[in-house]
């Protein structure tokens, strides 16, 4: 894979990518105040814990019928448009919350309705970003762009955490739920600023392609979704490389949709919650600017097991902490772990043709849904029975059995392949 100063020249040779990272950034601080001050708003409208995973829940289920859509969409138009498309409109439904808000006719099923909508524009959103990038960086920069964006994303998402925590507990969640409409109107305007003639792929011509040699894979809406499908069951490690990938983000699904009943269950507010998310957002960080360092200098075993066993630990470390200084670093160790995902899903993508790129991405988004459909109904239901503490132990426990197998068959074929 890259050298962990590959990203940066990817930055400076690229006025498109300096762009696409300041929108990133403005994106994700959004979106992070906006979860907060969402889940706080629907605990006030409803008064019930479970509330909150079931507001999550609404958010994850537009991603299990969209796939064939979305992944013919994404490989078939301008990205960057799509970005902009994205961000209008997830931007406007967001302000209509606060605008029945104030005229006295919100409604708990109004705010479910919107998570959709804006679920919907999300779905879009992670393929056409991440083709984006792909199309930005040479395949022997992808892992250093990836975890490039990661970081900063992620620094959004720590500074959302921080403003978001403070701000909904001392303004209220009508405003962080503005913030996060003006972080979309500004993340579209960064996106029109890429001119669509500048030079923003670094795939263009033929002579510059590093795409990896691959089956062909059909066009056409059902047709190259199915052949997706078989691309990745076909090639082993493609396979459990996403598996991976796939079990990290449901395990962030779980931390997140647990996080606001666990603080409230020891009598915390928004403020804990918010520096909480804000440590791990600082591991998380870390991680996009430790991976590619750490996959050059270690090799894939360490990662691919920092990303099971030990966020396994981890997870089941921060569920017993009474103390909540240590409970805010071990919540950043996690961030950190978690976030080696960035690993697994570039070696999926390595192998992936470009004609591909956008269905292979949405078809993971899908998958990763399907997972949190899981995940949030399966948190909603517990927490009417258990407390927040058990259901992290219960979640870390199927992490391992799910995760753990793959971690031990990709690093055996590697072991075969030294052999050979």
């Amino acid at each position: 894979m890259t050298s962990p100063r590959a990203g940066i020249g990817v930055i400076r040779r690229n006025p498109a990518y300096q762009i696409f990272l300041v929108a990133t950034l403005f994106s994700f601080t959004g979106s992070t105040v906006h979860v907060i001050a969402a889940s706080w708003l629907i605990l006030k409208l409803t008064g019930t814990g479970y509330a909150v995973p079931l507001l999550l829940l609404f958010s994850v289920v537009p991603g299990v019928v969209l796939t064939p859509v979305v992944g013919w969409l994404v490989d078939r138009v301008d990205a960057r448009m799509l970005l902009v498309l994205v961000d209008v409109v997830s931007g406007l439904t967001v302000l209509a919350v606060p605008a029945l808000a104030w005229a006295g006719s919100l409604r708990a099923w109004h705010l479910y309705a919107a998570e959709t909508l804006i679920a919907v524009c999300g779905q879009f959103y992670g393929p056409a970003s991440r083709v984006f990038v792909w199309r930005l960086a040479p395949r022997r920069e992808l892992l250093a762009a990836n975890a490039t964006v990661t970081l900063v994303y992620q620094s959004g998402i720590a500074l959302g955490a921080l403003g978001g925590g403070i701000l909904v507990a001392t303004v209220g969640p009508l405003a962080g739920l503005l913030v996060n409409a003006a972080s979309f109107g500004i993340s579209a305007v960064g996106m029109l600023v890429i001119r669509a003639n500048d030079r923003w792929s670094a795939r263009a011509g033929p002579e510059e392609s590093d795409e990896p040699d691959g089956p062909v894979v059909y066009h056409g809406m059902w047709r190259g979704l199915v052949g997706t499908a078989r691309l990745v069951a076909d090639q082993p490690r493609i396979w459990h490389m996403t598996a991976l990938y796939l079990g990290l983000q449901s395990t962030h699904r779980l931390l997140s949709g647990l996080l606001v009943p666990f603080v409230a269950a020891a009598g915390l507010g928004a403020g804990t919650q918010g520096a909480l998310q804000m440590c791990y957002s600082v591991g998380a960080v870390l991680a996009g600017a430790l991976v590619p360092a750490l996959a050059r200098r270690f090799g894939e075993l360490p990662l691919l097991l920092l990303g099971s066993v030990g966020v396994v630990g981890l997870v089941v470390a921060f569920s017993m902490t009474a103390d909540r200084w240590l409970a805010l670093a071990v919540y950043g160790a996690v961030g950190l772990a978690v976030s080696s995902w960035v690993y697994p899903l570039t070696a999926a993508q390595e192998l992936v043709p470009g004609d591909a790129q956008g269905r292979y991405h949405a078809m993971v988004g899908a998958l990763v849904s399907v997972a949190g459909v899981a995940v949030f109904a399966t948190s909603s239901l517990l927490l009417r029975f258990l407390e927040p503490r058990t259901v992290y132990w219960l979640g870390a426990v199927v992490l391992l059995a799910t995760a753990l197998p793959s971690v031990v068959r990709a690093n055996r074929r590697e072991v075969d392949a030294c052999r050979v």
